[in-house]
């Protein structure tokens, strides 16, 4: 409800410790120079189907746990769920995080 308060159309999720886990609906990737990156399952991330299937035709995505910080430094970010498969994130805008 707060991101649609925000005018946006998904919220991120972060675990207990701040790590990026995914978005409401949707597993999330991000490219920085050249590599691709997603939360590790360990943060609480769901095991998306479509997730599964990006990591099988691209194995070389790194997983880890990663602060909101890497999504700012990323050349693209890309959100995967059943529904829309793989939709490219327009913008990101923290609603007064402190990371």
């Amino acid at each position: 409800m707060e991101a649609e308060e925000n005018g946006c159309n998904e919220a991120l999720l972060l675990d207990g410790k701040g790590h990026i886990a995914e978005a409401s609906a949707a597993n999330i990737f991000w490219l920085r120079e050249g590599v691709w990156h997603t939360p590790s399952l360990s943060t609480g991330a769901l095991e998306g189907s479509v997730r599964a299937a990006v990591l099988r035709l691209m194995p070389e995505v790194q997983e880890g746990l990663y602060g909101i910080g890497a999504l700012e430094e990323a050349d693209a970010v890309l959100l995967t769920n059943a529904a829309r498969l793989a939709q490219p994130v327009m913008g990101i805008a923290p609603l007064g995080w402190e990371y």
